[in-house]
């Protein structure tokens, strides 16, 4: 939500932290002056326009000094359409409702296109936001005790469930304080959850065993990555079915095999002989009934 029209649309506790800015920008001789707020559900951004004068990293390093001013434990600043934005806590902070999210979450088409969408929740703009996991497979989740950190990992857990199937998806929870994730233990697409540190060395190996034996599929199939792989099997099966479109034993299947043996990767080039072998066989068979039979 943005409040950005006239001062009367600002809430009191908005009001008296533009107050404050104010009187802090003021003190400190700096030229900026506030242009707009957008609330979101944990913090609101207030927005500063500079003097043309100004010094952007004179404002970014007064981070502390506008916590003070305003009483709160923490204020981040930061360069968003050029403008400053100081990030504020709200006192009250507003409920995102789960069931919301995971709607917009299965039928947004940005999150159709991505790979391993999560739903993070609502920035303060108010819009909803993901990530694509695909794009960052190494993600650190952090934050105080009692921050949310378990009723965000649930959150993620919950929804790949409902996004993916788990022919599609297989998940390999630990948890060794045995207090959040284990009660996903009946989910098809968690395989195994590992309490403890004996579970979590076999699931390791194991993990490890299939990186090794997928990187050894990619490198023998010449590409770089999953993505890639699956493609390469896409266009093969493509092919296989124009395969079988055509007259066994024809000159056309024949020419499309041989095509097919030169251009697929080494992984697929064993499948691709066995069929050629077999229509070339065929093929010998029918001249040598011509031969015996010519009618």
């Amino acid at each position: 939500m943005t409040n950005t029209d006239t001062k009367t649309s600002w809430t009191p506790e908005q009001t008296n932290n533009i107050l404050a800015l104010v009187q802090k920008l003021q003190g400190l001789g700096i030229d900026a002056k506030p242009s707009g707020i957008e609330q979101g559900p944990v913090v609101t951004a207030y927005l500063l326009d500079l003097g043309k004068s100004e010094s952007i990293n004179r404002v970014m390093r007064r981070a502390e000094d506008f916590a003070l001013s305003l009483d709160v434990d923490k204020v981040i600043i930061q360069r968003i359409k050029g403008k400053i934005a100081v990030f504020i806590p709200n006192k009250e902070r507003t409920i995102v409702d789960f069931k919301d999210v995971l709607y917009w979450y299965l039928n947004d088409e940005q999150v159709k296109a991505a790979k391993l969408p999560i739903p993070l929740g609502v920035d303060f703009h108010g819009d909803k936001a993901f990530l694509d996991i695909a794009d960052c497979p190494h993600l650190l989740i952090t934050g105080s005790t009692g921050s949310g950190k378990s009723v965000f990992e649930a959150a993620i857990v919950s929804s790949l469930v409902y996004k993916f199937s788990a022919s599609e998806l297989n998940l390999y929870l630990v948890d060794t304080k045995k207090l959040d994730l284990p009660l996903f233990k009946e989910v098809n697409h968690v395989k195994s959850v590992a309490d403890n540190l004996d579970d979590f060395h076999t699931m390791m190996f194991w993990i490890m065993t299939e990186i090794r034996r997928r990187n050894s599929v990619m490198q023998n199939a010449s590409v770089r990555n999953i993505t890639d792989y699956h493609l390469i099997e896409r266009r093969i099966k493509m092919h296989i079915r124009r395969f079988r479109l055509l007259k066994v034993g024809s000159s056309n299947a024949v020419r499309l095999l041989v095509r097919l043996v030169f251009t697929s990767s080494p992984v697929h080039r064993e499948p691709m002989l066995r069929l050629l072998a077999v229509q070339l066989r065929l093929i010998c068979h029918a001249v040598l009934l011509y031969v015996v039979h010519p009618k």
